[in-house]
């Protein structure tokens, strides 16, 4: 952790905009890329992968890759409520969403905890 830097995500991001860039340009150029639908950030990523530090070594990506899909994840979704208007009707709607969301997440808790015990209760039987 001692080489993440201001420096090394100011050189990671001017490396990912370039394989941007390049990913953009093959989607504009090669006809097959368009044909399938290959989006430029898809092949920007497996660029960065096949030719970064875990792939062949060609790019000098940091070693701190992983904790930008974190915070950058994060900032987005902060960012959220600044996108909604400012309309009568969309307090309701965003409370909705909420709420929907809360309690999709409290089922898939409730499930995987009562998943988990009955799966460790069927390891761990005590014959008495």
């Amino acid at each position: 952790m001692n080489d993440f830097t201001p420096w090394t995500v100011f050189v990671d991001t001017g490396i990912i905009a370039g394989l941007l860039l390049i990913g953009k340009l093959l989607r504009t150029k090669v006809r097959l890329v368009q044909r399938l639908f290959i989006p430029p950030s898809l092949m920007a990523g497996f660029m960065g992968l096949a030719l970064g530090p875990n792939g062949l070594g060609w790019i000098p990506l940091s070693h701190q890759l992983g904790t930008y899909a974190g915070i950058l994840i994060a900032f987005i979704f902060s960012c959220l409520p600044f996108t909604s208007s400012r309309q009568k009707g969309n307090r309701r709607n965003i409370l909705k969403m909420w709420a929907y969301s809360q309690t999709g997440m409290l089922w898939q808790w409730a499930f995987g905890g009562l998943l988990g015990i009955w799966v460790l209760s069927n390891i761990w039987q005590t014959d008495t």
